[in-house]
């Protein structure tokens, strides 16, 4: 299966900044929380005020995204056409002259939402697939479950062999 689409800078900040506001431990249900008491109660003390504000201001996801892309350092070349395609040894990236692949025991997570597709390894995220990777539907169903069964052990390909 191989899906070519081309991945710009906007799709790729918009899969992370989702990725990281989802609900994931204390924190972010602490964030969650203080959100809900900034809208309804407005006449709280000042303190706990600055100190939500800074919370919400250091732990939110496009502060995060912006940094994880400075930390990743993508260059022009990165961005633009690219085709990834599962294969027997993992999973494979292509875009302009460089290809990559990831093994399938590399790959930590597999996340989905509002269309995008984000692969992890341990040390961040590998690759972001936005939704017009996908045909349609179903293709975003089969393309995601074959990546969750390797990420949980189950190697597309490998009972063929």
């Amino acid at each position: 299966m191989e899906l070519r689409y081309n991945l710009t800078r906007d799709d790729y900040l918009r899969g992370l900044s989702l990725h990281e506001g989802r609900l994931k431990g204390p924190l972010s249900v602490l964030r969650l929380a203080a959100r809900l008491l900034f809208t309804r109660v407005l006449g709280l003390l000042l303190v706990l005020l600055i100190v939500g504000a800074l919370e919400v201001a250091l732990l939110s996801p496009q502060w995060r995204a912006g940094r994880r892309l400075r930390v990743n350092r993508p260059d022009a070349a990165f961005f633009g056409p690219h085709a990834v395609t599962l294969t027997a040894e993992g999973v494979a990236a292509r875009y302009g002259e460089n290809r990559l692949v990831l093994p399938w025991g590399q790959l930590t997570e597999v996340w989905t939402k509002k269309g995008f597709c984000l692969l992890y390894t341990k040390s961040g995220p590998w690759e972001v697939l936005p939704p017009c990777a996908f045909e349609h539907e179903a293709q975003r169903k089969a393309f995601t479950a074959a990546l969750h069964g390797a990420v949980s052990g189950d190697v597309p390909w490998e009972a063929d062999e």
